[in-house]
């Protein structure tokens, strides 16, 4: 009941009820939020958050699309009629954004916000661009050829505007009163850049944000697809973006021959006169134009659609040709990593070789200066562990023994453990190398042990086997002389001596 002029006022609002309010706005603002980035495949509902600071961060594609103009319709229709345009826009840009792979999550008036993430197969841009082409082809060859016959010769025009990114989403609203308030907030430039360009898009455009275009496949990019770049002003700000009118699906061009095509009926052509001054010639005329329009079109798509194969088959050319080159690349690189490899293998050899050359030195070198302090055992195995030492670098046990430890160092020191080993080390050098070379044992440790062991005719067999190997000098005949004349093979070797002379 309306209060009557005079009559004392009821206030409904009370100081408890701003007090509430403002409880309400300190627990938000006092409460730190709390954001975790969204893994799903599924466009976030009111449901997925709690009334509480938390947020989602979500990467997805924004699609706006509404009516241009839809305020001079209004006011110039019956409201009848512009509900039901209205009705059957929104339910067709729902089911163009849903089977697109997209969800609805804002419908304010004539405007639709659709949202599109990424799954395993298809990116998000890749389906808002879908839902954008569906709903270009939908409104130009589906809404506008029966809302023309349907609702008084009536049609409408739509702008897409469309970004790409992270978008923070959090809940807002409350229960109040036994009913819920609640809705999403897409808070970030992704959803206001979008909304932008929806507005900036031109009547059957769609206009995507250079971000957006940044994220498409390369095969729905320009030079194939025909975008166009642009920068278009509103008020003090400038967008940029791509934009491209009447971007249809390839569908369509299939159902040429559908009600879509050429629709000329006597309402239609009633619509600048009376139906009365129709004639034979405007009807034919209206036809004609109709069809040109219409082969226009189809010629126009069946352009776009060679352009297309013939930049497909340009790619799969160019494809060969870089697998090609991978190819002979991935060869040139197994050859070079054989090379790096043989290399490596060299140098660890080399490596190898330096450093047991360097071990077989320095402990051959010790041993032969530090003979004396060994036990006996302990140089025997020693002397084993050198001699397949030195088969890695090159050196034989002879040499060993020759060069590195000296039969004239090893015979003395051996002889007080095992005179027949001493006797068998004068032997062996006796039957590998001329007398008087590096190495020869000493001629007193030779009596000494020849004597001891009781091989002097051994002893001398060896000796004419060493000069029959070995042709003696004079200086070698003299040496050998003075050890058989104390060995008592003085009468024997002075025959054989002179003919070894003669």
């Amino acid at each position: 009941m309306i209060q009557e002029a005079g009559a004392e006022k009821v206030n409904t609002f009370t100081k408890e009820d701003l007090e509430e309010i403002s409880g309400k706005i300190t627990e938000v603002l006092d409460t730190p939020m709390e954001v975790e980035d969204y893994v799903g495949d599924v466009v976030p509902s009111v449901d997925d958050l709690d009334d509480s600071n938390e947020g989602l961060l979500v990467e997805c594609a924004i699609l706006f699309v509404d009516i241009r103009g839809s305020t001079t319709l209004s006011d110039t229709s019956w409201a009848k009629s512009m509900a039901k345009i209205y009705r059957a826009f929104v339910r067709a840009m729902v089911l163009c954004v849903y089977k697109s792979g997209g969800h609805v999550r804002q419908i304010v008036g004539d405007r639709v916000m659709g949202v599109f993430v990424n799954d395993e197969e298809k990116k998000a841009t890749e389906k808002a661009l879908e839902a954008a082409r569906a709903i270009v082809t939908t409104i130009d060859y589906y809404f506008n050829p029966r809302c023309r016959t349907k609702v008084n010769g009536k049609e409408i025009q739509c702008g897409v505007g469309i970004d790409f990114g992270k978008v923070l989403l959090t809940q807002v609203g409350m229960k109040a009163q036994e009913e819920e308030a609640k809705d999403l907030v897409w808070a970030g430039k992704i959803a206001n850049m979008a909304s932008k360009h929806t507005d900036l898009a031109e009547p059957g455009e769609i206009f995507i944000t250079k971000r957006f275009y940044d994220g498409l496949p390369a095969y729905l990019k320009a030079g194939e697809m025909d975008w166009k770049s642009i920068i278009r002003l509103k008020g003090s700000s400038f967008f940029e973006g791509f934009v491209k009118q009447n971007f249809y699906l390839d569908c369509v061009i299939e159902d040429s021959n559908s009600e879509s095509t050429v629709e000329i009926t006597k309402d239609a052509l009633s619509l600048n006169g009376s139906k009365d001054d129709l004639n034979t010639s405007d009807i034919i005329n209206s036809i004609v134009q109709g069809t040109q329009k219409q082969t226009e079109k189809l010629l126009d798509r069946f352009e776009s659609v060679v352009r297309r194969e013939v930049v497909l088959e340009d790619r799969e050319k160019k494809l060969q040709n870089k697998c090609k080159e991978v190819a002979i690349k991935e060869q040139n690189l197994l050859k070079k990593q054989e090379s790096l490899e043989l290399l490596k293998s060299s140098i660890s050899s080399e490596i190898e070789f330096k450093k047991n050359q360097v071990e077989f030195n320095l402990r051959a070198e010790f041993l032969s200066n530090n003979l004396d302090t060994f036990k006996f055992e302990d140089t025997l195995e020693e002397i084993k562990n050198l001699i397949s030492l030195g088969e890695k670098v090159g050196i034989t046990a002879l040499e060993l023994k020759r060069r590195k430890l000296y039969y004239w160092r090893l015979v003395p020191y051996i002889k007080k453990y095992n005179l027949y080993l001493a006797f068998s080390l004068i032997e062996e050098n006796l039957t590998e190398f001329p007398i008087d070379t590096v190495g020869m044992p000493w001629d007193s440790d030779i009596i000494d042990v020849v004597r001891r062991t009781n091989q002097k005719s051994e002893f001398y067999d060896l000796i004419k086997q060493n000069f029959k190997k070995f042709p003696p000098n004079a200086s070698v005949l003299n040496r050998v002389r003075n050890i058989l004349v104390q060995l008592g093979f003085q009468d024997r070797f002075e025959s054989y001596e002179q003919r070894f002379i003669e």
